[in-house]
């Protein structure tokens, strides 16, 4: 799957009634609204794919950044990596979820977190 795929395919499993609820709960646009549980199947389809996840997270549309932390490979991601998503995560589903759970599976964890 690339980039484009995976966004329709996110963009067809959004629900207006979640997208409401993480719009009032801090998220802003561009999102779907993806249920986090239904990005499963597709997860493990594309496995982990961190050239895909950083494609993911750069588009800033909140499911896909959320997405790109179920697959990244956070061995391969670096200092630098964890400071650009953290610098991108804007709301604490990204900040709390995707950014410090993907760094809590990395060597370099202390490391990091004594930068921020």
């Amino acid at each position: 799957m690339n980039v484009e795929s995976v966004m329709l395919e996110l963009e067809g499993l959004g629900k207006e009634r979640l997208k409401k609820m993480y719009l009032s709960n801090g998220a802003h646009e561009p999102l779907f609204g993806v249920a986090t549980g239904a990005m499963k199947p597709m997860a493990k389809t594309i496995k982990i794919n961190q050239p895909l996840a950083e494609q993911l997270y750069a588009t800033g549309n909140y499911d896909a950044m959320y997405f790109a932390g179920i697959i990244a490979d956070p061995q391969a991601m670096t200092a630098a990596d964890f400071d650009r998503w953290m610098d991108a995560a804007y709301f604490y589903m990204l900040s709390d979820y995707v950014v410090a759970v993907t760094l809590a599976e990395t060597n370099i964890a202390q490391e990091v977190a004594d930068q921020w």
